[in-house]
């Protein structure tokens, strides 16, 4: 695996361009890092794109964006570099080399050799302005960076993975506030979980009825009581058109004023309550008929 150190490898490859997302790890027992970013570098003689792992920053096209930062292990090739490396040349070359609308995906699975590396990268990136946020919570700095992206008003999608502190709730109304769409999830297989008051629900159904809100997943405790939903919209209430997503819970759904099929739930589970909007496919007659 190549190993890059505080000076810039050499290499004479030929100069390309394409905009790629940048994949980050760690590695695993060391406070090193490894990062993976393809580019561009012209066509075979099939025509077919030719794409090689860049090994030299200094090589980077000038014409070339980086369009995301993500930690999976998709690539085969792997650039290990050192802490001080990452901080002083990596992360300040995917600050410069961001493209206008980037995606930010760091997971919820909080490690060692994790916390770190997303310490650096958060304070190092909390200037830019993403339109997609998957985020765990790695302490402050995430808090930070969330609210940083809220404030931006470019954010378009917020996950949030894993377990956060109650005052993620405060950032969740704002974010719902801003005069643009909002796509929202709250994982609940990592244990993420909010307290669900009436100021944020109101938030919430009110983005629905605007047909401005995609709502995957909100997982968290009631602050008010359940029978207050019976007063909200009756007209628009249904019954028995929305099955719940686990086997013997109670739902409850609104169907949307002006987007035919798509309903807005809350599901009542053991513990607390589960939020989401759900768009009904259409059944048809052959497919009813067979079934």
């Amino acid at each position: 695996m190549l190993i890059l150190c505080s000076v810039l490898l050499l290499a004479t490859l030929p100069v390309a361009y394409s905009d790629e997302p940048i994949y980050i790890l760690p590695v695993l027992g060391t406070p090193n890092w490894k990062f993976s970013l393809t580019i561009f570098d012209g066509k075979n003689g099939n025509g077919y794109h030719i794409m090689r792992t860049l090994t030299n920053l200094s090589l980077f096209p000038t014409d070339t964006l980086i369009t995301g930062i993500h930690f999976e292990s998709i690539p085969d090739e792997w650039v290990t570099v050192t802490p001080d490396f990452a901080k002083n040349q990596l992360v300040p070359f995917i600050s410069q080399h961001l493209s206008p609308t980037p995606s930010l995906s760091l997971p919820g699975r909080l490690s060692t050799e994790l916390r770190p590396i997303s310490d650096t990268l958060l304070h190092g990136l909390i200037g830019h302005k993403f339109t997609s946020i998957s985020l765990g919570y790695y302490g402050q700095v995430s808090e930070n960076f969330v609210a940083s992206q809220v404030d931006s008003g470019r954010l378009e999608s917020v996950e949030l993975l894993g377990s956060w502190p109650e005052s993620i709730n405060n950032l969740v109304k704002t974010y719902l506030s801003r005069d643009f769409p909002a796509r929202l999830n709250f994982d609940k297989s990592g244990g993420a979980r909010i307290k669900i008051d009436q100021e944020l629900f109101a938030l919430l159904f009110d983005k629905f009825l605007k047909n401005a809100l995609f709502l995957t997943s909100m997982t968290g405790d009631l602050a008010f009581r359940p029978k207050n939903f019976f007063r909200v919209r009756p007209d628009l209430q249904t019954i028995g058109i929305v099955s719940p997503r686990t086997a013997g819970n109670d739902v409850y759904a609104w169907k949307s004023p002006t987007q035919e099929r798509f309903y807005f739930v809350i599901e009542f589970a053991n513990r607390g309550v589960e939020l989401y909007t759900f768009y009904k496919p259409v059944v048809s007659v052959q497919q009813s008929g067979q079934a």
